[in-house]
Formats: structure tokens, sequence, C-alpha cells
């Protein structure tokens, strides 16, 4: 991650992707749970402190914002991890990283990472394309009733 700019007490060092299995990985199949962890320094004792992620489509729409518990934490290195379960059709993903006490961000970073949601999927494989059709897929498929002719 970007380092501090202004010496902020608080700031990103790492930001990695993970399979469910725990596994270093940046390409996921659709429907395919997996992790985020994101690594982060204080340099003073800060309160209520909470680190928040959020992922962004390439084409800069943001899919959800996810927030640790709030905090309070004195000096060191921690970690969130964070586990992603958003049934997600193919896209190509970035990440908005978010550092905050009281309420206040502190630090705040767009176009973080990159992962890759496929077409592909560990299950069964949608009946329709999984990509151009908007950013989740759904199990609800409505049957198509008769009317009349």
């Amino acid at each position: 991650l970007p380092p501090a700019e202004n010496n902020e007490p608080i700031f990103g060092k790492s930001l990695r992707f993970f399979n469910k299995s725990g596994k270093s990985q940046t390409t996921f199949q659709l429907r395919e749970k997996w992790k985020v962890r994101l690594e982060f320094e204080l340099t003073e004792p800060l309160p209520h402190v909470i680190a928040a992620i959020g992922p962004v489509t390439h084409e800069g729409v943001t899919i959800s914002g996810i927030w640790s518990k709030p905090k309070d934490l004195d000096p060191g290195i921690y970690c969130v991890n964070y586990e992603i379960e958003l049934p997600l059709a193919a896209c190509q993903l970035s990440f908005i990283v978010g550092l905050s006490s009281r309420g206040q961000t502190i630090y705040y970073k767009e176009n973080i990472g990159s992962v890759t949601i496929t077409e592909i999927s560990g299950k069964q494989q949608p009946e329709y394309s999984p990509t151009g059709h908007g950013l989740f897929i759904t199990h609800n498929q409505p049957e198509i009733i008769y009317q009349k002719n």
C-alpha cells in the first residue's frame, strides 16, 4: 500500500488476497468464497479505530463497504481478515482502503490491488452468460408463464 503522506498516525502496509484455504490468490471462480487481509500500522494510540475496505469494479462502481469492529488500539502492526461471500458476476476488481479513528478518516487510498472473478464456476455453471449483466449473480430465475396466444 502507498505510505502515509503527512506522518499520519495510522497507515496501511499491505492488502493481500487468499482463497478459503489461505493460499495467496488473485483469481477466483463465480460464487467462490475468498479472503482479503489488510495490514496496517499505528504510531500512536488511537481510540475507536475502524479498518474498512471496499471492492470497486474497473468501471468505478463501489460494490460494498466492509468495516471492522471498532477498537481502541495502541501503537503496533495490526491486521483484519475480511471474508468475501458476495455473489459477484465475472469482473475485475480493485479496492478502496480506509482507516479511521472516532469517525475521522485518517488514511484513504483508492485503486489498490487487483482481483479477477472468472466466468467459470466451481459449482454448477450458470445457464446464462455471467459477464456484462450486472454486478451480482442471483439464484432467482423466475419461470416464464404462458398467458395466451
